[in-house]
């Protein structure tokens, strides 16, 4: 580890700092469906890609820089101080479910341009986050081209360095990065193996702890070319990831400062790299130590804040390095975490083992060469350049329409090819997608099979082995499900891969049948059951009759589908069955299929049990429990069924104020005590009052304190998750307006009486949009109300002291 300095030592502009955030998610999607289903985990979010987007990327985007009282002095982008890298699958996910976060992602790095001498702050990063020296030279080679082609198409430039997936690194991958123009990457220091100094021929040799991380190296490779490599700092990155230096901006930047090196060099580079994850998500405020860290190193002249990039141009490198190659940086065994019992996992009791590994890794990379002889194959019957078009199907990935589709099929084909040939085109491309994803390097990282990645990695590979089989391929599941059962879970319930597999992939499968079974259940309730999109397929209903009875409802018809990912279409008889008790069936078939001539006399006699016995001997594609229906659908049609009573619940609880009015007096009094029973129900009926009226378009400010005052005497029976977020979004929604209409008076009073309405209630809302809002008018319009107001102006005087409360209410400081 380097020296520590007295920050004086130096003069700022010959001491360089570059903190670099590595920004990933592993993708989550639904194979079948390209859409993340609901996570249970995640409450109160949808997925865990959007509660790590709430707690982390928004964060950075807007962080917030206090002063000595706690108060918001500023607030930052740290992304444009910062070096950093998104991965590709995490951005394409953030473009359509986060689209303010991403535009400010690309804002960041246009931005930084400018204060980085032209450079920006983003780098690339390998496609979907596999280990390189793991994959094929094919997919590694994809994995550069598919990364730097993303980049440009969202960044609107060339990328100047790529991040390594958990750097792991070899000759042949760096080459495959220099090959596409790529001229650095970053490792982490224990990766370097020998070093030349400039205009020596003896290397030396590297040991633990011994590299010089304040300078760049240049690595020579096999082909030729050359590619530079950073080696970060371990010692601060790990005190950052996983010690407490973001307690204190303040201190985190003195750690900087005075670790920064003086003895090698004319300009020594202090440099850390880190999961992005770490500021706000895996440490909560970590983005206000990082920001208060980057205005302090500015402000106190600690450094001169750089990237990667503009400190090459400055600085070439004059030293070699040879690599370790076949190493990485979260594993103290090289790579063996990903193929492995190592002994490097996280997240679980220690003594679990991870012997499961080595049979997922051979499950995966059997089935991959498998999907690489059916490529090899296939291909050449279809287009012209079989690399070219796989090159190229990041086209298709990146802006998936009909016009994409059709330019990349024109321009690859082989000779016109016929719909049903577009269609096995199609299917290749995407068997080469996800026989990709399925190694996403999570898989393996953590500690079970059984856990979300490894179910996940499983899923792609389940898609892979489902597109094989329509290639004509004979049925690889049975050789990949033996090698499967070889993986033992540490959970005893869970038993190994082969069943993990059969318990948590195969039901996820919505293929063509299961997505019609999924609407033929839709079709038993007519606001559910439209024509149009669901998920990327295309929708028709045709024929449809629903005719109940007493023991329940039967819906009949045909239903057309197209996959907007393979065009793949079909057209399916369809039968479903919703019972007075609540269970379902369904069942789809070819569409010439009669329905069994039985079913409506026993729909008419009350004979359910045969109306569920019929539809599961004739059909040859089922649903026999709502534990077939993919998740995000059972909640959407459970809540179709519970809206009638929710509706029924809110308009009780409407009245209960008033009709108990001088109950609730005394209660608030203290005078009396309800039982447990009654507190509860109570406390549940004003909750719910209290967050309608939150939700309404138009908030009557002035009724929501008597019910505020009524729910404060039963603290505990408070559920404040649902209030939280009511208050929160009500208090952007006005914070919003009054941006639009600065003058509006009203509107301000009203805010505060909000404010004071839900004083007294235990509720802890996220108010960071309501401040981010509130501290750019504030930016904008203070000073001159101020200036009005100390000439007299008692419009502008009330303003100014309306402004200001308010941002006292929120922690902005405001002079």
């Amino acid at each position: 580890m380097a020296e520590e300095h007295d920050p004086g030592d130096q003069q700022a502009e010959e001491r360089y700092i570059c903190i670099h955030g590595h920004f990933y998610q592993p993708p989550r999607e639904n194979p079948w469906l390209d859409a993340v289903e609901v996570q249970d985990d995640a409450y109160p979010y949808h997925d865990w890609n959007e509660r790590v987007c709430a707690e982390a990327y928004t964060p950075n985007d807007s962080a917030r820089i206090l002063d000595a009282r706690g108060e918001i002095v500023d607030i930052v982008s740290n992304y444009e101080k910062i070096s950093f890298d998104f991965g590709p699958t995490l951005l394409a996910w953030m473009e359509e479910h986060a689209p303010e976060v991403y535009a400010a992602v690309l804002r960041a790095d246009r931005d930084s341009r400018r204060r980085f001498s032209g450079h920006g702050s983003a780098i690339a990063q390998c496609y979907s986050h596999l280990i390189m020296p793991l994959a094929p030279e094919s997919d590694r080679r994809m994995q550069v081209i598919w990364g730097c082609r993303d980049f440009r198409h969202r960044f609107g430039r060339a990328p100047e360095g790529m991040w390594l997936p958990e750097t792991a690194v070899d000759l042949p991958t760096l080459d495959f990065m220099a090959e596409q123009g790529i001229r650095f990457t970053i490792l982490a220091p224990h990766q370097a193996a020998r070093v030349r100094p400039p205009d020596e021929d003896v290397w030396c040799e590297v040991a633990r702890g011994s590299l010089d991380t304040s300078i760049p190296y240049r690595c020579m490779l096999p082909s030729g070319r050359t590619i530079d490599l950073f080696f970060f700092n371990r010692p601060i990155a790990d005190a950052i990831a996983f010690g407490d230096l973001l307690k204190s901006g303040r201190r985190l930047a003195e750690r900087l400062s005075g670790c920064l090196p003086s003895c090698t060099g004319p300009a020594p580079l202090l440099h850390v790299a880190t999961d992005g994850e770490t500021f706000g998500h895996h440490h909560r405020f970590g983005e206000m130590a990082l920001a208060y860290c980057l205005r302090e190193i500015d402000d106190q002249g600690m450094g001169t804040l750089t990237i990667y990039g503009e400190y090459l141009d400055r600085h070439p490198p004059s030293w070699e390095v040879e690599v370790r190659e076949g190493t990485s940086w979260s594993c103290s065994h090289g790579i063996e975490r990903w193929r492995s019992d190592c002994g490097c996992q996280t997240g679980g009791d220690p003594h679990y083992r991870q012997g499961w590994r080595a049979p997922l890794r051979a499950a995966i990379e059997g089935l991959r060469a498998g999907a690489g002889s059916c490529l090899d194959e296939a291909l050449p019957r279809l287009v012209k350049d079989p690399r070219g078009a796989c090159e190229d199907y990041i086209e298709v990935l990146l802006v998936r329409n009909a016009d994409t589709v059709r330019r990349y099929l024109a321009s690859h084909a082989r000779h016109p090819l016929s719909p049903d040939e577009e269609v096995a085109l199609l299917r290749l491309m995407e068997m080469y997608r996800h026989a990709m994803l399925m190694a996403t390097s999570c898989g393996w990282f953590f500690y079970d099979i059984a856990g979300i990645e490894a179910v996940q990695v499983l899923r792609n590979a389940a898609r892979v082995m489902d597109l094989l089989r329509e290639a004509g391929v004979q049925d690889p599941e049975p050789a990949f499900l033996a090698t499967l059962a070889l993986a033992e879970s540490n959970f005893h319930e869970c038993g190994n891969g082969a069943e993990v597999y059969e318990r948590f992939v195969r039901p996820a499968v919505v293929d063509l049948p299961r997505a019609a079974l999924h609407g033929a259940v839709r079709s038993l309730f007519p606001a559910l059951a439209v024509d149009g999109a669901w998920y990327h397929f295309t929708v028709g209903y045709e024929a449809f009759e629903c005719v109940s009875s007493a023991v329940g409802t039967l819906a009949t018809g045909r239903i057309y589908l197209r996959s907007g990912l393979t065009h793949a279409e079909g057209t399916y008889m369809v039968v479903a069955f919703f019972g007075a008790d609540q269970r379902i069936a369904a069942g789809a078939g070819p569409p010439s299929m009669p329905h069994p001539a039985e079913l409506p006399g026993a729909l008419h006699r009350g004979d359910a049990e045969t109306v569920v016995r019929l539809i599961a001997e004739a059909y040859p594609f089922r649903v026999s429990s709502w534990g077939d229906l993919c998740r995000d659908e059972r909640r959407r049609i459970f809540e179709h069924l519970l809206d009638p009573s929710q509706q029924s619940f809110h308009r009780a609880n409407e009245s209960v104020a008033d009709r108990h009015a001088a109950l609730l007096r005394e209660l608030v009094k203290g005078r009396v005590r309800l039982s447990p029973s009654h507190e509860t129900w109570l406390a549940a009926a004003l909750g719910d009052r209290l967050a309608q009226m939150l939700c309404a378009d138009r908030i009557d400010v002035a009724r929501l304190a008597p019910v505020a005052v009524q729910l404060r005497r039963l603290p505990e029976k408070t559920d404040p998750v649902p209030l939280n977020r009511a208050f929160s979004t009500a208090l952007s929604r006005m914070c919003a307006a009054l941006a639009r209409n600065p003058d509006n008076r009203e509107l301000m009073d009203d805010i505060l009486l909000l404010f004071a309405s839900l004083d007294a209630l235990p509720l802890c809302p996220d108010l960071r949009e309501c401040q981010t809002i509130m501290f750019a008018l504030a930016r904008v319009h203070l000073a001159p109300q101020r200036e009005r107001s100390a000439q007299g102006d008692a419009e502008a005087k009330a303003w100014v002291d309306g402004l200001q409360r308010i941002a006292g209410r929120l922690g902005i400081h405001t002079g």
